[in-house]
């Protein structure tokens, strides 16, 4: 897919994703109805195709642009942050720039870090440790109390200025619902971008119907977690999908050297042990 045809295919996307979320949006704002079904089979694809195609856009990360960029992200948060908890922002802007904003961030850092990566092989010990101390924050981290307390916050009144995480979240209006409400966490958009952008890299295919696989997970993660109630952490997810298409595809990827088998076993179990300590 070249640039064009990626222009041609964000643009699409935002004309299926801008009518239909403004329309969600205000009907559910003044009917009260809710219909969440119908909303995740509308706004969560179109959202998330929107997303793909403006990171796909992006230009390769350059380290002085990159930077600045990445700068004056942070600098919009910050504002985004202190007007909203100052109680001069409606929760529509902060959720509309707020997301927007994370995006770009995220698709900066992921690309950042993929320049780290010199061969396919270190994928292995990469992935395994960030599913890992996912996996580990989820159950007995800070994860897990910081889900508590988006919980505890969405399942409430929501009166007030929301929880600091609340920041961090990736959102799209709902129908029904009066509010911007959370997909999942800026940590798993920047770990879909570094696997996209260090499969490009090394020329790894990790295209389905030319959206990248580990997109595709994160969009299964956010219909699993949607239909079981249960909160599904999203690196693994990508892992699980990403890793095993790099491995059939990518000889190099197979060629693991002894550093990266030792990398493997032992950041994985320097992160359990240190929940482990945490947790006594």
């Amino acid at each position: 897919m070249d640039k064009n045809q990626v222009r041609w295919f964000c643009l699409a996307c935002f004309v299926w994703a801008l009518p239909a979320g403004m329309v969600a949006f205000f009907f559910g704002r003044f009917s009260g109805l809710v219909i969440p079904e119908s909303a995740v089979a509308v706004l969560v694809p179109a959202f998330f195709l929107l997303m793909l195609g403006t990171l796909a856009l992006m230009p390769d990360f350059n380290k002085r642009n990159g930077t600045l960029l990445f700068v004056g992200c942070l600098a919009v948060w910050a504002l985004v942050f202190f007007l909203d908890q100052a109680g001069h922002l409606s929760r529509e802007v902060v959720g509309v720039v707020g997301t927007l904003n994370l995006i770009v961030a995220a698709g900066l850092s992921g690309k950042a870090l993929a320049t780290g990566l010199m061969r396919p092989a270190e994928f292995v010990p990469v992935c395994l440790t960030a599913m890992t101390a996912d996996l580990a924050s989820v159950v007995a981290g800070p994860t897990q109390k910081i889900a508590g307390i988006l919980e505890h916050y969405y399942t409430g009144t929501m009166a007030g200025p929301p929880p600091v995480a609340d920041y961090f979240l990736i959102k799209i209006p709902v129908w029904g619902f009066p509010s911007f409400m959370p997909l999942f966490g800026v940590s798993d958009v920047v770990f879909l971008v570094f696997l996209s952008a260090g499969a490009g890299k090394f020329k790894i295919n990790d295209k389905f119907f030319n959206l990248p696989i580990p997109g595709l997970a994160l969009l299964f993660g956010v219909f699993l977690a949607h239909s079981t109630s249960f909160f599904i952490p999203g690196i693994p997810l990508l892992v699980l999908f990403f890793l095993p298409v790099v491995l059939l595809q990518s000889p190099g990827a197979r060629q693991l050297k002894r550093s990266d088998i030792l990398y493997s076993i032992v950041f994985p179990a320097i992160i359990l042990l240190g929940i482990r300590l945490s947790s006594l």
